[in-house]
């Protein structure tokens, strides 16, 4: 139906603006018929750039309805946790198709159409306090230098699509939580999908060590054309003839990742208790998430899990009864990393035996990513400002893995592509809002469980990245961050 002016009618502008967008989808075909990668790539931006003009002119005053700030978290944790990442269809004449990217680009289309076609929202894109005013710029920061990565990639093609794609997923979910999560309801509502979630893989990991199949990647894997990923993916499930479980995650290491983050989230709900929140859910959530870690076998989630979990424990211990002031909470913050860092001390010894590993294959293991780490820091110390680009760093920081190339360090990876400015960044772009989070704590805020999760997690997070290199939890992190940016934002309003 055509209208005159109500939000919710096709004017004439709109018809006009889908016919321009035609021709110039068209256009972009022509153009990059060369190079199939870059052709989906700029065909995804156009289709994007058509989704905010329509926001834009939607230009909608009402209030944000909770329900649809749910149903976008249910996609977020759908998405993250629970789609193949291994369901890949092949084309003839067009790139391998993922249909996990496919999925989570219409999930980024409507999280930026719900944003930009509230005027009160749009409205709260702008910083009103310092933190968010650092994010920000931090933000911009990253983006610009991963964009010139990608253009001074040896393949700019295939690195200016990924860049792309890691641009829209990570910063679109990013503002979807700054803007969204301060509802009470949704952050309950996210929590709970979390250990819903959690409940869902511990019972496939289960299955999976008592029977030796995962029947989630049995009953989906014909659907796939990638065999040699898939057979890849099968051979990194074991280790010294033992079965690693790997739920429905590509590699057992992103299932150990998950439970780590569920685990402090079920921790803190257990700690502060609410008359809302189910206490079998949350005890269920602390055993599915503990089941998750324990079958796959990850020492190193071990760890993020015991760190993570005493963050939690020891801002629950130090937390005022009523709120105090900021010297008093400082003075409580430096007793937390005192203690934390003297913790470390007392149990360094049990990390490196860890570390180390029972058998040969884990000793080779921890090996191999001292391998990776000392390659990485080299070519870091060669081009440290700029790097070499997107998309080199498994090929010349890497090893071979089973005959194929592997660089299982995040920071390495990112550091020997775009340089040491980006990876100081990204440091930061996580570590300040979790000190945040943890100073509020102790100053005695009413969202002490929510803050301390959130912090403890993205520290778990923040850890793995070191012996992960694998992306596909990190949509995680920039949620969690956006997440606690909203609540050092005061007293915002979601419209």
């Amino acid at each position: 139906m055509i209208g005159k002016g109500t939000g919710k009618s096709l004017s004439i502008l709109h018809l006009a603006f889908m016919l321009f967008a035609v021709i110039g989808l068209a256009f972009v075909g022509l153009i990059t018929a060369f190079s199939p990668v870059l052709s989906v790539a700029l065909t995804a931006s156009a289709i994007l750039a058509v989704i905010v003009a329509f926001a834009l002119f939607h230009n909608d005053t009402g209030p944000i309805n909770v329900k649809n700030i749910n149903i976008l978290i249910l996609m977020f944790v759908s998405v993250t946790v629970f789609w193949p990442t291994f369901l890949n269809l092949h084309i003839p004449l067009l790139p391998t198709l993922n249909l996990r990217r496919l999925f989570g680009m219409v999930m980024m289309a409507l999280i930026i159409y719900l944003l930009m076609s509230r005027r009160s929202v749009r409205q709260n894109l702008v910083p009103n306090n310092l933190t968010e005013r650092v994010i920000l710029i931090m933000a911009v920061l990253m983006i610009l230098i991963r964009v010139y990565s990608a253009f001074t990639a040896p393949f700019f093609g295939s690195a200016i699509a990924f860049v792309f794609w890691e641009i829209c997923l990570y910063f679109s979910i990013f503002l979807f939580a700054v803007l969204c999560i301060r509802v009470d309801e949704s952050r309950n509502f996210f929590i709970n999908a979390l250990m819903a979630s959690a409940i869902f893989c511990a019972l496939i990991a289960i299955v999976e060590a008592s029977t030796g199949k995962n029947f989630y990647v049995d009953f989906l894997s014909p659907l796939s054309s990638d065999r040699e990923s898939l057979n890849a993916m099968m051979l990194s499930r074991y280790r010294d003839g033992v079965l690693r479980a790997q739920g429905p995650f590509e590699h057992p290491l992103l299932l150990a990742e998950f439970g780590s983050v569920v685990f402090v989230f079920a921790l803190a709900r257990l700690l502060w208790p609410t008359k809302s929140q189910s206490r079998k859910l949350v005890l269920m959530g602390i055993t599915s998430a503990l089941i998750c870690v324990v079958l796959s076998y990850s020492r190193s989630a071990l760890i993020c899990t015991a760190i993570g979990s005493a963050w939690v424990v020891a801002l629950w211990f130090l937390r005022p009864k009523v709120p105090t002031d900021s010297s008093r909470a400082l003075f409580r913050l430096v007793i937390l990393g005192m203690s934390i860092l003297f913790l470390a001390f007392l149990s360094w010894g049990v990390v490196q035996d860890i570390a180390q590993g029972r058998s040969q294959a884990e000793s080779e293991s921890t090996a191999s990513r001292s391998i990776m780490m000392n390659k990485g820091i080299d070519l870091m110390s060669e081009k440290p400002i700029l790097g070499f680009g997107v998309g080199t760093a498994v090929a010349l920081a890497g090893v071979i893995s089973r005959g194929i190339p592997t660089l299982d360090n995040y920071f390495i990876m990112i550091g020997v592509e775009s340089g040491l400015p980006y990876l100081s960044l990204f440091m930061l772009f996580f570590i300040i809002p979790a000190m945040k989070s943890a100073f509020q704590v102790l100053r005695g805020d009413a969202e002490s469980a929510f803050l301390s999760a959130a912090s403890a997690a993205l520290i778990s997070l923040f850890i793995m990245r070191s012996v992960l290199g694998i992306t596909y939890n990190i949509p995680i992190a920039f949620f969690l961050v956006g997440a606690l940016i909203a609540m050092q934002a005061g007293t915002r309003k979601v419209g």
